[in-house]
């Protein structure tokens, strides 16, 4: 097992494909076991289908592969990119 801890800013890149309306797909998003976004709406974010929205998260420790859980409260989950910045 790996116990080296490095630290970096993940960046999650979402976008809305279809032209669902705020509220038909809302789930959460863990990094590492950590809550980083509730109830996030990626359709109500971004305003409309097709436009990106990107979320920040500085200082995620990471001691081996990134664990990263989506957990869906209405429809499904949806996560388009992920970057990895060593910090």
């Amino acid at each position: 097992k790996n116990s080296t801890v490095s630290r970096f800013t993940v960046r999650l890149h979402f976008v809305e494909p279809r032209a669902a309306k705020p509220g038909e797909r809302v789930f959460s998003v863990s990094l590492e076991g950590k809550p980083v976004l509730q109830d996030f709406d990626v359709a109500r974010e971004a305003g409309g289908a097709g436009a990106p929205v990107l979320r920040e998260f500085k200082g995620v420790e990471v001691t081996g592969p990134l664990d990263i859980a989506l957990t869906a409260k209405v429809g499904k989950t949806l996560l388009c990119g992920v970057e990895l910045l060593l910090e």
